[in-house]
């Protein structure tokens, strides 16, 4: 996969919060950023491109522009059921995932050994 785009219900928070320097996806190894206007940029809308050094894939965060699934978002009915990220050590997954609950994020669930090989 080369790029993922999630919509969210704030860009700018959910920008600030998955790419500061304390961040979520910096620590993974997501430190380029840039901005454009999205194909309904006469709405305003921006996009946030987070990226990894040598463009070997990006994460882009956009304001949802209807609220055509209920919130919260039920992973189970059509759309993206969870989004999965490369980290260089267990450490570091336990490290992020202490930080998404310093900082009161949500997750379905913490780290955990999957059954297939390389998964926590």
């Amino acid at each position: 996969m080369s790029r993922s785009t999630t919509s969210t219900s704030s860009s700018r928070r959910s920008s600030a919060a998955w790419r500061s320097t304390e961040g979520l996806l910096q620590p993974l190894g997501y430190v380029r950023v840039s901005e454009i206007a999205g194909e309904r940029g006469e709405r305003g809308e921006r996009v946030v491109y987070l990226g990894t050094i040598g463009g070997m894939g990006s994460v882009s965060l956009r304001e949802a522009q209807s609220g055509a699934h209920a919130v919260p978002y039920d992973r189970y009915g059509v759309g993206l059921h969870h989004l999965a990220f490369s980290a260089r050590s267990r450490a570091t997954v336990d490290e992020r995932a202490a930080w998404l609950r310093e900082q009161a994020r949500r997750s379905r669930s913490g780290p955990q050994e999957c059954h297939y090989t390389g998964c926590w």
